[in-house]
């Protein structure tokens, strides 16, 4: 296409003058809506335009407004008669076809292939590869394509694009998702230019909770250099901004444009290439420029890749700058797209010829030359944005969430950190001064340990350790009688047929035992594998059973408190312990003789009637969440119980054994060698018959695979005991017997303390939504507050950390907080990389 005409370019100039020369003879009044046809002024003030100051000239508004109406006249007739050439009317037929509107004078084939919207990109380079501004301030929004007849009905579908040739970035600004839609504000002096009634307009923006702004203020900074590293700071703020609003001086030349904010602080945009550059691939995508000759600041802008700039492309009066603000603001926060904007804009300046003549042309919009570039708008669909966001996309996100949830789904994971947990819990017990340290622990545990064994053996012929021996058994509880003890648990599953002598023995001692006043036997059971005692030891008259079955972390408690011979052991012999220490022994209605008791259903009625009594008096059955009763019994296979167990202990909160708490305030352990042989005094008779008694195995090789490993809590009261307690360093062996934990259970109940732990999943599912949250807000910060929040937020975790084992502490409260607690801290250290980091 050939070069537009002299005339034409010639008739700009004209425009532009006296377009200028209008509006510098007539500042704004305090009124916006004064006439301009009132009489001539002398101009002896700053002028409302954003330039220098003029001399005072005496100049008629009528005849300046009516040279302006003619020569804007003028102009628009020659850029018509211009844009009907040849060359143009070509272009306008190929449009026009494309659409599907039929074309008078044909000069392209018809196509078949209709469009919804065509773009039409405007540019030019004059002779030295330059953008041609001058081609760019044509009036080209008003190039009628469409007959009169069919303005309205087609006017939708072109868009009329000022753009640049061949932009320097090719990749333009991406569309990042954001809970706001962020601007970054640029103010200007206020000391001469009303930028603060520009500015109190903005703050709509903010009011309307739609978009987060923030002001760059000029004020306040005296030097050029500080105020453009702060500005840079901010542009490469990897939070991210996607628009910039200038409100201030402005000027063109070749270094990309220049702004001037104030007196002494102005700069070229070729300065902070780099940093735009950043911007823009943090999401800056639009730049509205209400500031005089904008074309230059435009180009540059939109050839680093902005999508769109709205501009004025001359110099332009505040008043005038002032409305289209308002304007640009409230159509912005209806949700309307730029493009609608801009032609409000046009429309009401239209509107108000008589007060600002040719303003209307002055509003330009640029746009980057892609098709895919969408149109700049505020975003409401904030259900959209957190819908997209709360969704994991980059990689490192997506393997933390599916790692901890993974393994907050496995028991191993859950074995692990329960150890933990009860380690820092026991560190903190040990420095809790309320911790008691020295008192008589409700259990007396008999330990058949390898001592004991390898002194069995030289005893009693023929001794075997496994199954054990019951001659040995027999030996113990004869020692128990004679020294009274009242409640004895045998943690031995005595359900095989073994030497008949042997048997008898120990049968004989067990039903002299029974016969002493109040001398009560539990007995263990394996429901797993559905295993009992002998009757003949374990006579159902005299005796209760309980399920000898554990898990090593977790409390086994029964789901009603009628579950006689399927209660757990640790039940069992903590209910007896209630009987005995809450009911005056002159109102017990029974005791334990074979000729008062006739059968086994009497034996347990009346246990299970003084348990109830004390259910009655006292809130156990509810600390431990135990039904009074189960009127529907309904049986289950020991499998389908475990799957029940394994899906409940997932999903829902269950009971912790506390291995925090020591050792000797739970139980004192004594090897069956060192009990055999001590002697009968006053103080040892006392220790026996005031505690339960469990008789278990210990620590000896027959037996290694019924035991555990030893919690690291326990490990360190080991260590600590012997140094600060005063105890013995033998208080723990290598490995955590099964008597130690029915021990810890039988302990639990007797204190009233149900320690609840809950789930992994749902914590880590928590911590999972909580840390995106924290993200999404961090990220939506600049970068300064946003290192200073990251470290409120470190502390924090700290603190509920802190806060998370005093809760243990006070309410029986275990929170799983390793997984929440790196999940958090995990994404609040990735809000300080790229912004775009998950979105």
């Amino acid at each position: 296409m050939t070069g537009y005409p002299s005339a034409l370019l010639s008739t700009l100039k004209e425009w532009q003058r006296t377009y200028l020369g209008l509006y510098k003879t007539n500042p704004k009044k305090n009124s916006s809506e004064a006439s301009i046809g009132e009489p001539s002024q002398v101009i002896e003030e700053e002028s409302s335009f954003k330039i220098k100051r003029l001399e005072g000239i005496r100049v008629s508004k009528e005849l300046v407004v009516t040279k302006l109406k003619s020569v804007e006249k003028k102009l628009l007739d020659q850029f018509e008669a211009w844009v009907n050439l040849d060359d143009f009317v070509k272009i306008r037929d190929f449009i026009l076809n494309k659409i599907g509107v039929p074309t008078v004078i044909s000069h392209v084939e018809n196509i078949k292939l209709n469009f919804d919207e065509i773009q039409l990109f405007i540019h030019c380079k004059n002779e030295n590869n330059d953008e041609d501004l001058d081609f760019s301030k044509l009036p080209w929004e008003t190039w009628q394509i469409f007959p009169e007849n069919l303005n309205s009905i087609f006017l939708s579908k072109i868009r009329i694009l000022r753009s640049v040739n061949n932009p320097q970035e090719k990749i333009f600004a991406p569309i990042l998702d954001r809970p706001k839609t962020r601007f970054l504000v640029l103010i200007g002096e206020d000391s001469k230019l009303e930028f603060y009634k520009e500015k109190n307009t903005i703050k709509k923006l903010q009011k309307s909770r739609k978009v987060d702004v923030h002001f760059l203020d000029v004020n306040g900074y005296q030097t050029k250099e500080k105020y453009v590293k702060k500005l840079g700071y901010l542009l490469e703020d990897d939070s991210g901004w996607d628009a910039l609003f200038v409100v201030a001086h402005s000027s063109e030349n070749h270094n990309g444009g220049r702004i001037k904010l104030s007196s002494n602080i102005s700069f070229n945009l070729e300065e902070l290439k780099d940093e735009l550059i950043t911007a823009k691939s943090n999401g800056l995508r639009f730049a509205f420029l209400n500031s005089c000759e904008g074309i230059s600041i435009a180009q540059f802008l939109i050839n680093i890749g902005l999508h769109q700039v709205l501009l004025m492309r001359e110099k332009i009066r505040d008043d005038i700058a002032q409305f289209c603000s308002e304007i640009f603001i409230n159509r912005l926060i209806a949700g309307n797209s730029i493009e609608v904007v801009f032609q409000n804009i046009r429309e009401e300046l239209k509107k108000k010829q008589i007060i600002y003549p040719s303003a209307y042309l002055i509003p330009t919009l640029f746009s980057y030359p892609h098709l895919d570039v969408p149109s700049f708008q505020v975003d409401l669909k904030f259900w959209k944005y957190y819908s997209t966001v709360l969704l994991p996309k980059q990689r490192r996100e997506q393997i933390l969430i599916a790692s901890s949830l993974f393994l907050s789904l496995i028991f191993p994971t859950h074995d692990i950190l329960t150890d933990i947990r009860f380690f820092v819990q026991a560190i903190a017990a040990h420095a809790n001064p309320l911790t008691p340290t020295q008192v008589e622990p409700p259990i007396q545990l008999i330990s058949i340990d390898q001592e004991s064994i390898n002194d069995a053996q030289l005893s009693i012929s023929e001794f075997e350790d496994f199954p054990i021996d019951r001659r040995y058994l027999a030996k113990i509880i004869e020692k128990l009688n004679s020294l009274d003890a009242k409640i004895v648990g045998m943690n031995y599953l005595l359900s095989q047929e073994e030497d008949a002598n042997a048997n008898q023995e120990l049968q004989i001692q067990l039903e002299n035992f029974v016969r002493t006043d109040q001398s009560w036997l539990v007995f263990t059971t394996d429901l797993a594998t559905n295993k009992v005692p002998l009757k003949t030891l374990a006579n159902p008259q005299w005796s209760l059973l309980g399920d000898g079955g554990y898990r090593a972390w977790q409390m086994d408690i029964p789901e009603n408190s009628d579950c006689q011979d399927n209660c757990p052991f640790s039940f069992g012999l903590a209910n007896l312990f209630r009987i005995r220490t809450n009911i005056d022994p002159q109102q017990l209605k029974f005791v334990n003789d074979q000729m008062e008791v006739q059968n086994e259903v009497a034996f347990k009625k009346e246990i299970w009637d003084q348990v109830f009594v004390l259910n009655q008096e006292d809130d156990f059955l509810n600390t431990f969440n135990i039904q009074v009763s189960s009127d529907e019994k309904v049986e289950r296979s020991f499998s389908i119980q475990l799957i029940l167990q394994a899906v409940s202990s997932i999903l829902m909160p269950y009971s912790l054994i506390d291995y925090s708490v020591p050792p000797n305030l739970v139980y004192e352990k004594m090897s069956a060698q060192k009990f055999l042989g001590e002697g009968q005094t006053d103080k040892f008779k006392r220790k026996f018959r005031d505690r339960i008694v469990i008789i278990s195995a210990g620590d000896y090789t027959a037996v290694d695979e019924y035991n555990s490993s030893l919690p690291i809590a326990m490990h360190y009261w080991c260590w600590v005991q012997p140094r600060f307690f005063k105890l013995p360093e033998s208080s723990c062996d290598r490995l955590l017997t099964s008597g130690e934990i029915h021990a810890y259970m039988t302990y639990q109940y007797l204190e009233g303390e149900n320690l609840r732990q809950v789930s992994f999943m749902w914590t880590t599912v928590f911590g999972i939504i909580i840390g995106k949250l924290i993200h999404i807000y961090l990220i939506s910060l600049d970068r300064e507050t946003r290192e200073r929040k990251v470290m409120i937020v470190k502390y924090a975790v700290g603190s509920i950390g802190i806060a998370n084992i005093m809760i243990f502490m006070i309410l029986s409260l275990s929170i799983p907080y390793f997984f929440p607690a790196l999940i958090m801290l995990c994404y609040s250290q990735w809000s300080l990389g790229k912004q775009n980091a998950f979105t």
